[in-house]
């Protein structure tokens, strides 16, 4: 298992989400249609041995987002000289979120008929903290709520996040942008060709000209 550590080489699962010419790969696993789709970079912070009841084990793994465990462990199976499949799966985080922070159904149910939805519910501004953050000034706060581009005269402050973003590498071309009074206004991705920013989800339309 340690040597599966670190950055490696996956191929992602025949069937997957993953595109080939536009398709999923289930589409042509579907059809028995064999297509070899080149390794993705992948890292696998850490692999853990719960338990070992043959044949089966349980592991825990941290690793990167886009990280196909089917496939991690039908590569560990080939190691080993066995073979191996996954046969049950359960995501325990992503991100800043993890399921010791979650509620049953059952808890959401009461908590909204008690009208204390507050205690679960978490504030749009405290979403993503792993996304840069940008304050914007008024005129930029107004450009973003119309979905127009933003530029350097448009921000008040820029403040970048420390916790490294999980999921992608592109994440750094992601920014959060705030109101100056810190509402959260929209998520912008950075446009190189116009030198600015373009918002491609406003959340925050409040006073806004359309």
């Amino acid at each position: 298992m340690n040597t599966f550590l670190g950055e490696i080489d996956q191929i992602p699962p025949p069937y997957s989400a993953k595109k080939h010419k536009g398709k999923p790969l289930y589409t042509y696993a579907r059809q028995n249609r064999r297509v070899e789709k080149p390794p993705v970079k992948v890292a696998v912070h850490s692999f853990q041995l719960l338990d070992y009841k043959p044949p089966r084990i349980d592991v825990r793994i941290h690793c990167s987002s886009g990280t196909y465990i089917r496939s991690l462990a039908h590569d560990l199976g080939q190691a080993i000289g066995c073979g191996a499949h996954l046969a049950g799966l359960e995501r325990t985080a992503i991100g800043s979120f993890s399921i010791d922070k979650s509620h049953h159904l059952e808890d959401l149910e009461s908590l909204i008929q008690d009208n204390t939805s507050a205690t679960f519910l978490i504030p749009l501004e405290d979403l993503l903290p792993e996304l840069n953050k940008i304050i914007l000034k008024e005129s930029g706060k107004i450009l973003a709520q119309n979905g127009n581009m933003i530029y350097a005269d448009n921000i008040q402050k820029i403040i970048l996040s420390k916790e490294p973003p999980p999921y992608s590498d592109a994440a750094d071309q992601i920014f959060r942008l705030f109101s100056p009074d810190g509402r959260l206004v929209a998520y912008a991705k950075k446009d190189s060709t116009k030198n600015g920013m373009h918002p491609f989800l406003v959340i925050d339309t409040e006073d806004s000209d359309e």
